[in-house]
């Protein structure tokens, strides 16, 4: 159990090491312009209009696209989207708060659609070989996507609906 923990840790860290390197090249690139026109910028607006119901910006758009590849790289894009060069546990989180990204409803129905969408891009490898078939390997993505938008459309319209009932905001 040992070794095949610190084989995991291993390979986890190789993934999360490499993508938080590409963001970090997409977020810099072209040099010396501000964050809104990088490359990742652009590759985030072109999504952003698809998560506008749900109350997220680009750099959302951004950080659930490479969670496709590993689940732990969202927080390691945030981290890097939010320029934050601190190691400590909560570091993104104060980022996420004093940032502003996300209010109640959408911070928690961005948490749904993390939990619900695809686990990674080695899940959807496992469904290759298990089916062996393109189509199946592409509807279960395309599935736990739609779910995950749904579940995440939901949350959002429920607690705007408690948040205007209770508060009248």
């Amino acid at each position: 159990m040992w070794e095949r923990g610190v084989e995991f840790l291993k390979k986890a860290g190789l993934v999360i090491f490499t993508v938080a390197v590409v963001v970090w090249y997409l977020t810099t690139h072209p040099w010396g312009v501000p964050m809104e026109e990088t490359y990742i910028a652009r590759l985030g607006r072109l999504l952003a209009p698809l998560f506008a119901p749900l109350g997220w910006d680009w750099r959302a758009a951004v950080a659930l696209l490479f969670g496709l590849l590993a689940k732990e790289v969202i927080v390691g894009t945030w981290g890097v989207l939010l320029g934050v060069e601190e190691e400590e546990a909560g570091a993104v989180a104060e980022a996420l708060a004093s940032a502003g990204v996300f209010d109640t409803v959408s911070g928690f129905a961005y948490m749904v659609f993390c939990l619900a969408y695809m686990p990674c891009l080695a899940t959807l490898a496992v469904i290759y070989k298990e089916t062996r078939s393109v189509k199946w390997t592409v509807f279960a993505l395309l599935f736990s996507v739609f779910l995950a938008y749904v579940l995440a459309l939901a949350v959002t319209f429920v607690g705007r609906l408690v948040s205007s009932v209770m508060w009248g905001a």
